[in-house]
């Protein structure tokens, strides 16, 4: 039932804020990010954002999936204009680059890295589209699913659901290895071809095995089997200051891919 005295509270906030950077999410995301008691806590929590307009049940993935993205008093509550719909053939790798989201905060928790402190590549985009917010930094010919920092060093991830032709893998390898330090490729394990493309990649290119990992999606998934025991925070640097020291960092790197001598 309707409640309209529903108060928010700050980790509701929270909530509506993942939704907002990644458009979708389920339950278990909520609970690995946000550090909920239980799985069943954050149900019944969003549950109650739902039925007050905060949240949006996703059908396309049938209602068992349970995939939530910003109803229209929670555009209202962020001061948001529109949202982009995430279209259907991309549901499930949105999905996939939040469960890595959750993994890496885990994975190098000595970063201190939090939602805020991941840039996406949606963000990039974003950033990038601004009138005169290029600084003069071209815009990127293309951009890891997430990219972020772990002490001096900028790491890119990928999340790789179908095979590529090597010369496409190749380019972007590269490109990641022009762009960062490290970058790190997420896999399902039944696609062993996309594993040994990216082994080939990795030699043909001639990067060192400290700045590249190979992780499959089942072991990353794993972090979502319980709560984190790390509350969400709000990053004290902005994501487009994130966004700018990455530019910084990787514009001597850059090179032309199509004149890039492997």
């Amino acid at each position: 039932m309707l409640n309209n005295r529903l108060e928010l509270t700050d980790r509701d906030l929270m909530m509506l804020e993942v939704v907002n950077r990644w458009r979708i999410a389920q339950p278990k995301h909520f609970c690995s990010l946000l550090g909920f008691p239980s799985i069943e806590y954050v149900r019944k929590r969003i549950r109650k954002l739902e039925l007050n307009g905060y949240l949006k049940r996703d059908l396309r993935q049938g209602r068992e999936a349970q995939i939530f993205s910003l109803g229209t008093k929670g555009k209202d509550v962020l001061e948001l204009q529109s949202v982009g719909k995430v279209s259907d053939a991309t549901v499930r790798h949105e999905l996939g680059v939040l469960t890595c989201t959750c993994f890496f905060r885990e994975y190098f928790p000595e970063a201190k890295l939090d939602y805020h402190s991941i840039i996406t590549d949606r963000d990039f985009r974003v950033h990038e589209y601004k009138k005169g917010n290029y600084h003069g930094y071209g815009k990127m010919n293309r951009t890891g699913d997430l990219t972020f920092k772990v002490e001096n060093d900028w790491w890119i991830v990928e999340f790789e659901k179908e095979k590529k032709d090597a010369f496409r893998l190749q380019t972007n390898v590269s490109a990641n290895k022009n762009r960062a330090y490290g970058q790190i490729w997420v896999y399902p394990k039944v696609k062993s071809s996309i594993y040994y493309g990216l082994l080939e990649a990795k030699e043909y290119i001639g990067i060192d095995d400290a700045q590249f990992k190979l992780l499959t999606f089942e072991e990353v998934e794993k972090v979502l089997e319980r709560p984190s025991k790390r509350l969400a925070t709000l990053s004290t640097t902005p994501i487009d200051a994130l966004i700018e020291e990455f530019y910084s960092y990787s514009e001597h790197r850059e090179m032309d891919l199509f004149h890039t001598n492997y």
